[in-house]
Formats: C-alpha cells, sequence, structure tokens
C-alpha cells in the first residue's frame, strides 16, 4: 500500500495563513521593542567656522598713537577685550579670541579654544581688569550658529587721553557662515572717568568679523582701538583612514 500526503483544502491554508499573520502582528505590537529613528545631526555638525581671505583694517575709534598688535598666531575670531590700569593710565590690554579645530585626525568633533594675546606698556595691577565680551561668544547655538566680534567703541576721559570705556559690536556667524551684524550681541564696560560720550564706532565691513585687534598708545596709555578683519569659511571635517 502506497502512502500518499493528503493536500490540506485551500479553506483550510487559507485560516492557518492568516492566523499565522495574525500572531505575527499581534507579537510585534506587543513584544518587539521599538526601533528609535536615528537623530537629525544638529546645524553645523561635521563642520568648523575659520577666517579666510585678506585682513581689512578698520578706522581708530579714540585717538590713533603708536599701536601694538593683538593678533594671535593662529587664525581665530575676536570674543573679548581686557583693559588693566596702573593708577588711572589704561596701559595693559589683552585680546581674546576663540576658534575651532577637530579633536584629532580620526575624529571629527570639534572643539573651542581660547588663545589669549597681551599687549603692555607698563605693569598694571591685576585686581584693576576690566573685561567686555560678546554674549556667548564661541559658543555654537541649537542652531548652529555662534556670535562674534565685529566692531568696536570707545569712551575716554574729559580730555581724550585715555580710554575709560570699550564697547564691542556683536555679529552672528551662522552655520553656513552668514555674517549677521545686530547690536542684540553687543557688550560694554566703563569706568568712572568715562564722560558718556562714546567715540566713533568702528565696524568690520558686512560680510567681516574681527580676528585681530590693534591698541594705540599715546605715551603708556591707551587712547583708541582699531580692528582687524577676515570673511568666514566653513569648512567640513574630514576622519582620516
Amino acid at each position: 500500500m502506497t502512502n500518499r500526503a493528503i493536500p490540506a483544502s485551500p479553506r483550510l491554508l487559507s485560516i492557518r495563513t492568516r492566523t499565522a499573520l495574525a500572531a505575527s502582528l499581534l507579537g510585534l505590537l506587543l513584544g518587539a521593542p521599538a526601533v528609535a529613528a536615528a537623530p537629525a545631526p544638529a546645524p553645523g555638525d561635521g563642520t568648523i567656522l575659520v577666517p579666510t581671505g585678506d585682513l581689512a583694517t578698520t578706522g581708530v575709534s579714540g585717538r590713533a598713537g603708536l599701536f601694538l598688535s593683538g593678533q594671535p598666531g593662529v587664525p581665530a575670531f575676536l570674543s573679548r577685550l581686557v583693559s588693566f590700569e596702573k593708577g588711572d593710565r589704561p596701559c595693559k590690554n589683552d585680546a581674546r579670541y576663540w576658534f575651532e579645530r577637530p579633536q584629532s585626525p580620526r575624529n571629527p568633533v570639534r572643539e573651542t579654544k581660547t588663545p589669549v594675546v597681551a599687549t603692555s606698556r607698563c605693569s598694571a595691577s591685576p585686581g584693576s581688569a576690566k573685561t567686555v565680551m560678546v554674549p556667548s561668544a564661541g559658543g555654537r547655538q541649537l542652531d548652529g550658529s555662534v556670535n562674534t566680534a565685529a566692531g568696536v567703541q570707545v569712551c575716554m576721559n574729559a580730555k581724550r587721553t585715555r580710554v575709560k570705556g570699550i564697547r564691542l559690536l556683536g555679529a552672528n556667524i551662522s552655520a553656513t557662515g552668514q555674517v549677521t551684524h545686530s547690536s542684540a550681541y553687543d557688550a560694554e564696560f566703563t569706568r568712572p572717568n568715562c564722560t558718556g560720550t562714546w567715540e566713533t564706532a568702528r565696524r568690520c565691513a558686512s560680510d567681516r568679523v574681527a580676528t585681530g585687534v590693534r591698541f594705540h598708545y599715546i605715551g603708556d596709555s591707551l587712547t583708541g582701538i582699531a580692528l582687524e578683519c577676515q570673511r568666514v569659511e566653513v569648512r567640513t571635517l574630514a576622519v582620516r583612514p
């Protein structure tokens, strides 16, 4: 006697198929772990902002004299100024910067460094320091943009022989490198002998930001400030194999 497999009826196959599909769907709904969507990259991820092109120097806010250049040894953006006095004389001044770089040749995550450049015509007291900084300068915002300095304005004493207040005029650099100058990013400090009348404001061109400073001195007193300005490049970070 020959054994034969008896084919299942189409109706039975249909019932079995529907039951298996239902069980699979129920398992997915009740027991299977959800697959999280990959987070979207933040604006500016994988890129750094760098100064680029020729240097353009603004006019002097205040009085021109012998200038000392406070420019960092690496391409960087100006974030703050610090002024020290000896007696009543503003004779020592610092420029502080920010720049971005990859953490390592094989790691495209950027990090921010802050070099300091000091210019001095005296040994001033550390306790006399006054600082002006563009709000959140050098720190990336949620939209990938960053604030930086793009202009300067000084307040002087009544004889116009000493700077007694400094105002930094700010700008915002978008994640795509677009520069927007705005008073929303301005900051200032004043000392008691500031007359309240501010000298002519000096700004970088609308597509540039500050990447260097020229401190002007007459004798050993700061009498004026000019800025060196450049355009901005967005540079993509690459991972080395």
